[in-house]
């Protein structure tokens, strides 16, 4: 059963387990970092960091999958997803069944780590845009 309590996720103190990144590249989350807390009940969330260049940020397709799996499967009682700015300062966080209710028929974008949404800071799908093109001067 999810739970309707909402854990503030703006400071990751030591409750937040981080595999190595190894892990998370074996799994096909990378560059998303998923953690789950070490206490019960278990709690999980996506850490989705925005490059510097970058004014959007992109969702790993099977790292939303994996985390929401966990909780039908009662392995985790919530699943979040964190969208951090490139110092892991938190711009926003939201479930994991919300952000995948509001990505509802948007198809994925294709990536060199695996398939990804590109999401504004309110979980809106976004076309993907290359940030140098952002800085052209013609």
């Amino acid at each position: 059963m999810l739970s309707t309590k909402r854990t503030n996720l703006a400071v990751l103190n030591g409750v937040w387990v981080f595999p190595p990144r190894a892990y998370c590249e074996e799994r096909t989350w990378w560059p998303n970092r998923v953690a789950y807390t070490r206490h019960q009940p278990i709690e999980a969330l996506i850490n989705v960091m925005r490059r510097n260049l970058d004014r959007h940020f992109a969702l790993s397709v099977i790292a939303l999958q994996d985390v929401i799996a966990a909780e039908k499967a009662g392995k985790i009682i919530q699943a979040y997803v964190r969208l951090a700015e490139a110092d892991n300062t938190m711009a926003a966080q939201e479930t994991a069944q919300n952000v995948l209710r509001k990505l509802s028929g948007t198809p994925p974008i294709p990536g060199r780590f695996g398939e990804y949404w590109w999401l504004n800071a309110d979980f809106q799908p976004q076309e993907a845009v290359d940030p140098t093109v952002l800085n052209c001067p013609i």
